[in-house]
């Protein structure tokens, strides 16, 4: 199905559920939309998004004549995305849903999903720019979504009784994995529009063509040592090491730079504290050091 059609259906389909939305002014159809909130957040929710690789997300980004394509895919992908999250928070329960922070994230969601039904599919280049100012938008206010969970759920604990707190807990914990790696997968693909109208040599949005994994886990390493410092006083030594020569240069894949060197600093600072916890009586010389093994096969790279 192209992405121009599934434009075509979505506009039929929210027809049906709100008519004359479509050929109303911005006003009445923002206000006709609202009223209907909850029908179209539940009819979208059951909607299957649509699986995206990264091979398909970085010809988007590489072809300038396929931005039409991305901004409309991202139309009426989104919304279905948000949607689903806005459902699964909804229906929590020991009232976790009811806390502020669940409620606030809740409302900031539907008022995306509001936001971009009100606008029709950019078709020129002047309603793909107003478009992507918007996926801009939507980026920067999203970055307090993780504070505001954070405070939903602290909230939300204070009410639950001693008995149920194991249950409680691990609910929390499936739910945020939940939607936090929802979460990841929607700013990636709304990022990728975004940065992909942004030149950069050797890059297609955020994707680099030739991402180099030791580099980046260097720059993870120095990244991890200092934390660890100010917080420990000291840190270990971090080696690396890979069967293959000249590994440095010679190893690359296309990846996302900026998630690898997440990645590995998590786990680097994970290894760097517990090994100054297991040896306290070290200065940060004599501490045993963190290896970071790389082995690169036919069609993909491990990193241990």
């Amino acid at each position: 199905m192209s992405v121009h059609h599934m434009s075509t259906a979505m506009r039929t389909w929210l027809e049906k559920l709100v008519p004359n939305a479509g050929h109303a002014s911005t006003a009445i159809r923002r206000k006709a939309l609202s009223k209907n909130v909850d029908t179209i957040l539940g009819a979208l929710a059951t909607k299957k998004a649509t699986p995206v690789s990264l091979r398909d997300l970085y010809k988007y980004g590489q072809d300038p004549s396929l931005r039409l394509d991305h901004a409309q895919f991202l139309h009426r992908e989104v919304p279905i995305r948000v949607s689903q999250r806005v459902m699964e928070l909804r229906c929590l329960p020991f009232q976790l849903s009811e806390s502020h922070g669940v409620r606030e994230v809740v409302e900031t969601y539907t008022s995306y999903v509001l936001d971009l039904l009100t606008m029709d599919p950019p078709t020129t280049d002047d309603e793909i720019g107003m478009f992507r100012r918007y996926m801009n938008y939507l980026l920067q206010d999203n970055t307090e979504v993780i504070q505001t969970m954070a405070l939903g759920v602290i909230q939300a604990r204070r009410n639950i009784r001693k008995e149920d707190l194991e249950d409680f807990q691990r609910l929390v914990d499936l739910v945020l994995v939940r939607f936090f790696t929802a979460r990841i997968g929607l700013r990636f693909i709304t990022e990728q529009f975004v940065t992909s109208s942004e030149y950069r040599t050797g890059f297609a949005g955020v994707i680099e063509s030739c991402c180099n994994p030791v580099h980046i886990a260097q720059r993870a390493a120095e990244d991890a040592s200092q934390l660890c410092r100010q917080h420990k006083d000291k840190s270990p030594r971090v080696q690396f090491h890979s069967p293959t020569t000249d590994f440095s240069e010679e190893m690359h894949f296309t990846y996302i730079p900026h998630h690898l060197h997440y990645m590995l600093t998590e786990i680097l600072k994970n290894s760097m504290r517990a090994t100054v916890e297991a040896h306290p009586e070290l200065s940060g010389k004599d501490l045993p050091p963190i290896k970071v093994v790389f082995v690169a096969g036919k069609e993909d790279i491990t990193i241990k």
